[in-house]
């Protein structure tokens, strides 16, 4: 059973979310508000529990002013089954307390709150199964099409998905207030959205740079591993080239002279020794000179 007491130190609340939690409560939305804290946290718990099920270390769960997020660790090397199973798993839970409650309301039991409850619920399982990045259908897109296009391509097609669906909210939102109906919601959303592409944009190269560490031993482990070659220029930077690996595939890097002519191989554990030994500002034609 996972360790409940670990798990709820793990908890982090954003600042934001107290400063909304203090204007609602003052707003008068108090019981709003703790009712949809109370289904995002359970929502979160629920990919928390699937990760530790499928023995995958959780990071820590973050909530911020509209929504929460549980970050799990290496969650790109856990195979593309069971990330699917983690990132569904809240999704789920909403969809599954929504059915819960309308069997109740079915056989006449009686349900504080049922309609916002529902509401909630409904809502939480619609918003997050959105094809976007960073919401739950957008990691799971992310997540089938990684299987067929690679990581790379997988994930900035999530995050431009992401970036149309921000926008598209955020227009429904003034379409909202032209016909004299306001909802923050659909104007902070998006940013949030926004900002946590960006931060995903800027954590590809320490992905793959992290995937290339456990490689070795995933080749060892199985003793084969499908290949990807690259072909590059002596003096390209090792850096430029790391742009170009993908994840769950060893990489061959063909080095070609100016004249097109064959200069060597390097393979990609020696380009990562590039990395570590010259953060990456070191050319292939310099470091092929210094294995050769």
């Amino acid at each position: 059973m996972p360790n409940i007491k670990k798990a709820f130190s793990k908890i982090k609340i954003n600042k934001y979310f107290v400063l909304l939690f203090l204007v609602c409560t003052a707003a008068g939305y108090f019981k709003d508000v703790v009712l949809l804290f109370l289904f995002v946290f359970l929502h979160e718990l629920c990919h928390v529990l699937s990760a530790y099920i499928l023995k995958i270390k959780v990071k820590d769960i973050e909530f911020f002013p509209f929504g929460g997020t549980a970050r799990i660790d290496n969650l790109d090397y856990v195979g593309i089954y069971k990330e699917i199973v983690i990132n569904i798993a809240g999704p789920m839970f909403n969809a599954a307390t929504a059915i819960f409650l309308l069997l109740l309301k079915h056989f006449k039991v009686p349900v504080p709150y049922y309609t916002e409850m529902m509401s909630i619920n409904i809502v939480l399982f619609l918003f997050n199964m959105l094809p976007g990045f960073p919401l739950d259908g957008g990691k799971i897109l992310r997540a089938v099409l990684n299987y067929f296009i690679g990581f790379k391509k997988a994930s900035r097609f999530a995050i431009l998905s992401g970036k149309i669906i921000s926008i598209c909210i955020f227009l429904a939102g003034i379409l909202l207030l032209i016909y004299g109906k306001f909802n923050i919601s659909f104007f902070v959303m998006p940013f949030f959205m926004l900002y946590s592409s960006r931060q995903e944009e800027s954590s590809m190269v320490l992905t793959i740079i992290r995937d290339m560490i456990n490689k070795k031993s995933k080749l060892i482990e199985s003793g084969i591993m499908e290949t990807g070659f690259i072909c590059a220029f002596e003096d390209a930077y090792v850096n430029d080239i790391i742009k170009h690996i993908d994840l769950d595939k060893y990489h061959i890097i063909i080095v070609i002279g100016k004249d097109m002519k064959l200069k060597g191989f390097l393979t990609e554990s020696q380009v990562f020794d590039g990395i570590v030994q010259d953060a990456g500002n070191v050319t292939l034609g310099k470091l092929l000179d210094n294995i050769i």
